[in-house]
């Protein structure tokens, strides 16, 4: 079946059919695009989080040692 006749059937215009169609592709393009920043932002925390707990352990070493 074409796009005329399945537009047509739903009584749509091919043109609106093309807005929509460009517009559901420019938002899934955004969806992407978000996760792609939304994966780097995690990165970026658990990178923090590695080195706060880096700096955790660097503490408690000092504080066993000056306890001796």
């Amino acid at each position: 079946m074409s796009i005329n006749e399945v537009c047509r059937r739903h009584g749509v215009t091919t043109a609106t059919y093309y807005a929509w169609r460009k517009q559901a592709q420019a938002a899934m393009k955004d969806g992407l695009a978000n996760k792609r920043k939304k994966n780097e932002r995690e990165q970026h925390l658990e990178e923090e989080i590695r080195r706060l707990k880096n700096t955790i352990v660097e503490i408690t070493q000092e504080n066993v040692a000056l306890k001796k």
